[in-house]
């Protein structure tokens, strides 16, 4: 089994709904995921499509898994938004 970045290759298995910046991490490729433009993994809907829970919508389910500041950050975990800091305005894309 091998490691490279954030995901382990040589094991059996598909990853889905799982994404990496190209941009910032200056990969093009990976064992498991997708790649995504700076812009695309700071946008909710990238993730909205893939099923991600996000905080206030209900398509992906009710658990309020993830938020996002829509164009500023990557998706966070819930618990985050207290410790963020950050404006968050209540909707699932920041907005």
């Amino acid at each position: 089994m091998g490691y490279n970045g954030d995901l382990s290759y040589g094991s059996a298995g598909t990853v889905t709904s799982s994404f990496w910046d190209i941009q910032s991490s200056h990969r093009n490729w990976s064992e498991g995921g997708t790649g995504k433009t700076t812009a695309e993994m700071q946008t909710a809907g990238t993730f909205l499509e893939a099923g991600w829970d996000f905080v206030d919508e209900t398509a992906n389910g009710r658990e309020d898994i993830w938020w996002i500041l829509e164009g500023q950050d990557y998706p966070r975990l819930w618990w985050e938004l207290d410790e963020a800091g950050d404006e968050y305005d209540g909707t699932a894309d920041g907005n």
